[in-house]
């Protein structure tokens, strides 16, 4: 519980971002553990990192595998431009309420309808 007590704060330890159109959204699917999983766009902060710092981070390296330099450059810019000013603001999204401290992720939403992302082509998961 928090000093006034009411429950603690909600630590935002991930950053991601949810690229979407129309009723269609990316997910990433990686290898971990030697088991196929789905995932977005996103991982945890580092000490001293903005939540887009890390959430354009995790752009950079998850996406390199599928998405072309410059697909990954323009959704970057777009990205710097929605929420880099602070005008917009990221959605909370609680991941855990138990434990000493609840958990959450910062989720960047971002409309990519009428951008045309250039796609590498397919290969092994991440």
């Amino acid at each position: 519980p928090s000093p006034s007590g009411g429950p603690p704060p909600l630590k935002v330890c991930r950053a991601a971002i949810l690229l979407f159109r129309e009723d269609e959204v990316l997910v990433v699917r990686e290898d971990k553990e030697n088991q196929l999983r789905w995932s977005d766009l996103g991982g945890k902060v580092e000490e001293g990192e903005g939540y887009l710092d890390c959430a354009l981070r995790e752009l950079k390296e998850e996406a390199q595998t599928f998405l072309s330099p410059e697909s990954i450059q323009l959704l970057e810019q777009g990205l710097r431009q929605r929420y880099g000013d602070g005008s917009a603001k990221p959605e909370i999204v609680t991941l855990s309420k138990s434990g000493v401290r609840p958990q959450g992720v910062a989720v960047f939403p971002m409309n990519c309808d009428g951008v045309d992302l250039e796609l590498l082509a397919p290969g092994r998961p991440n």
